[in-house]
């Protein structure tokens, strides 16, 4: 079975420009770096400035979650690097439905994602423990100085390393699930997400438990 390694930049917006938020194949390693290949000729992207995405070529489970690699068909709905959660799977040939939009997805538009971790060299055991929140969030924003820069959206509605003030941060984690931040020091992480249900402007399934690591927002 055919596995792929991507990197998606995620920091460091001033240094990779509209390069950042994109997914680029992993073409190897140089020291702290992956090698990719970029616009202009080969990069080198700092280990800790990507995420790493690892995928396989086949037909996906539901509940499973997808990498957009290609797009075909697609009406708008998503666009290469988009990661998405398996609805169903619609015929032998591996198309797909998705939990985040209505369109079909064929197989030669997505790889299935085995593994997908921020890599950082730096990291130590507390850093993990943030890590595993960022990953199972929606929506990340970075605060640098008095700004918040969009880190990742799987809604597509945040522009990765877009600059957005704090009050459309408090609206957008009172309207939306799993929104995690990074308050510059990149060993803590928060949850800025209402701790009521009446603070919420989104309705959680009534299965849902909230969960204690939520703050006031």
């Amino acid at each position: 079975m055919e596995t792929k390694k991507y990197v998606r930049i995620i920091r460091n917006v001033s240094k990779y420009g509209d390069m950042t938020g994109q997914i680029f194949p992993s073409l190897g390693t140089w020291e702290d770096s992956y090698k990719i290949d970029g616009p202009d000729g080969v990069v080198y992207v700092r280990k800790r400035d990507v995420e790493v995405i690892v995928t396989e070529n086949r037909r996906p489970k539901v509940d499973e979650r997808v990498l957009i690699t290609e797009v075909l068909l697609s009406s708008g709905d998503y666009k290469i690097g988009d990661i998405y959660t398996v609805r169903s799977v619609v015929d032998i040939y591996g198309t797909i439905t998705v939990k985040e939009h209505s369109n079909c997805v064929i197989s030669r538009e997505y790889d299935v994602i085995v593994n997908s971790e921020v890599k950082n060299e730096e990291t130590d055991g507390m850093e993990n423990v943030n890590q595993t929140v960022i990953d199972n969030a929606k929506t990340v924003f970075e605060k640098k100085d008095d700004k918040y820069f969009g880190y990742k959206s799987r809604f597509g509605d945040i522009v990765i390393g877009g600059a957005y003030s704090y009050s459309f941060v408090v609206h957008y984690a009172k309207t939306n699930q799993d929104v995690v931040i990074i308050p510059g020091d990149e060993n803590t992480v928060t949850t800025p997400v209402c701790t009521t249900l009446e603070e919420r402007l989104w309705k959680p399934d009534e299965a849902e438990i909230p969960s204690p690591r939520y703050l006031h927002c």
